[in-house]
């Protein structure tokens, strides 16, 4: 309970939060994102312009992004057109791989060692994932993992990747 108190005033004293972060909504554009590849160049998500995609911010310590990241593994391997970014919070990149590479995951993968992600990507709670469309557009987004998000995942990825055709 004490821990929860500091918590709150601390979050009180924070001051408030950024306007420009009230732009993130379903159906507004994504924030342009570009961070350092594990492989040690740069990725900027301008790259996937056309292309549906996730963005998913993680930590390997949290078992509930290890299964986020492991449904995200499959659904890559269902939809094979479909890329997964991953932004990890981690210090060290060599940790980022090798967790990586013990779970068999394939993504994207970046590092967000100052984690400047939080605020322009409204970050409260890990595992968070966004589904951008392939004109950039946020089409929804999914706060920490559990079976509903595994559905409402599966269904928002088939539609972006099969948009309804326009009736004439």
């Amino acid at each position: 309970m004490f821990l929860f108190a500091i918590l709150l005033v601390s979050l009180n004293l924070s001051g408030p939060v950024k306007a420009e972060n009230s732009s993130l909504n379903v159906g507004s554009p994504v924030p342009l994102l570009e961070l350092p590849t594990l492989a040690g160049g740069t990725f900027n998500t301008l790259e996937l312009r056309g292309k549906p995609f996730i963005l998913t911010f993680y930590s390997t310590w949290s078992q509930t992004c290890l299964e986020d990241l492991k449904f995200l593994q499959t659904l890559k391997e269902k939809f094979s057109s479909l890329k997964i970014v991953a932004v990890s919070f981690d210090n060290k990149a060599s940790s980022v791989s090798s967790f990586l590479k013990k779970h068999d995951l394939s993504f994207i993968s970046l590092i967000d060692k100052k984690q400047t992600c939080l605020d322009e990507f409204q970050i409260l709670v890990i595992p968070t994932s966004y589904l951008v469309d392939a004109d950039g557009i946020l089409r929804n987004m999914y706060v920490s993992f559990d079976d509903l998000i595994r559905g409402s995942m599966t269904a928002d990825v088939e539609l972006a990747l099969n948009p309804p055709k326009d009736e004439e």
